[in-house]
């Protein structure tokens, strides 16, 4: 699957390829449909003061999506 990335600090993200995770005992996987940027997503890309409080890097930005529950126990 595709995700985006954030390794070092540096104004980017990187379009990678990863594995589908497979969920744990007390998690849920969802396929997701959408996906979205929010006004966070912003700081964090620049990697400004404020992005420095909100993430430690390395990181998998994204909270806004829309998808479907895949597998759940």
């Amino acid at each position: 699957m595709k995700a985006l990335i954030k390794r070092d600090a540096q104004s980017s993200y990187e379009l990678v390829e990863i594995p589908v995770p497979k969920p744990k005992e007390d998690e849920i996987l969802i396929k997701n449909e959408k996906v979205s940027i929010c006004g966070s997503d912003i700081p964090l890309y620049k990697w400004d003061e404020t992005g420095k409080k909100i993430a430690k890097l390395p990181f998998t930005p994204g909270h806004e999506m829309f998808g479907t529950v895949c597998s759940y126990l």
